[in-house]
């Protein structure tokens, strides 16, 4: 049923989702690894965003794993008017293999792992406990809950034969090399980009945690990304400028 829905329903959200795990798929399924974790488990990243950074749910779930506020700081991605850690692709994917990891050692089941992601693991425990199985297809979890599993295994079926359910062209999304500098004055992406002529785009693409137009004033430092092989043309043009004239508050 799950894959008739994302194959024939919604085909061009999968489509547009696996164009888009192509930017992220190495680095994902290397950290996967390193933790000895299944690299299909990229495909619930998938279903939480579509690997749409700046996906924004109403529940307030931010970034490529969806964490709510609470969930995000907890496995350090901080969030406030200016920052969203949780749109830190690699950041991110390091607080959902933490939490997983978590989840993993508590159920021993990927499936209730994957169904705490979803609708908490209190509510997981409670039900586990009230109805005396660890089996996830019997515990009576929400709705949406008992589809979000299920959604996970037909899109990693569609991910691995997209062709055999009509998905002939993905579009290849490249990833850019990055390297970090360090700011310590508030600095609008614009000028950033004007420092090392590129494109503001290709600096708002690279740090996709920056919410408004400048690093955030409220830190005595920030580690902004750069295109690779950039960083010397950044900080010598950085230590030649005027500071005071890098941002007007009006």
């Amino acid at each position: 049923q799950e894959i008739r829905y994302l194959s024939t329903k919604v085909p061009s959200f999968m489509v547009g989702s696996l164009g888009r795990m192509t930017r992220y798929e190495t680095m994902i399924k290397e950290k996967l690894r390193e933790n000895n974790m299944p690299t299909d488990i990229i495909f619930q990243s998938l279903i939480e965003s579509g690997f749409k950074v700046k996906a924004y749910s109403t529940a307030s779930a931010s970034g490529i794993w969806q964490f709510i506020g609470a969930t995000g700081r907890r496995y350090g991605l901080k969030s406030d008017y200016w920052f969203d850690g949780r749109r830190n692709p690699e950041r991110a994917t390091d607080a959902a293999i933490k939490y997983l990891t978590r989840l993993q050692n508590e159920f021993g089941d990927w499936y209730l792992s994957f169904a705490a992601y979803n609708c908490g693991e209190s509510r997981v425990r409670r039900l586990i406990k009230k109805h005396g199985t660890r089996d996830y297809w019997k515990l009576p979890l929400p709705r949406e809950t008992k589809k979000y599993v299920p959604r996970i295994i037909a899109a990693a079926i569609i991910g691995h034969y997209p062709e055999k359910f009509g998905i002939t062209e993905i579009e290849q999304h490249e990833d850019v090399e990055t390297e970090t500098v360090t700011v310590r004055h508030c600095i609008s992406l614009e000028v950033a980009a004007k420092m090392i002529n590129v494109a503001d785009t290709v600096m708002q693409q690279i740090n996709p945690e920056i919410k408004r137009w400048c690093t955030p004033p409220n830190v005595r430092s920030y580690d902004l990304r750069v295109p690779k092989g950039m960083s010397q043309q950044f900080n010598d043009a950085y230590a030649k400028m005027d500071k005071s004239k890098l941002v007007k508050w009006v």
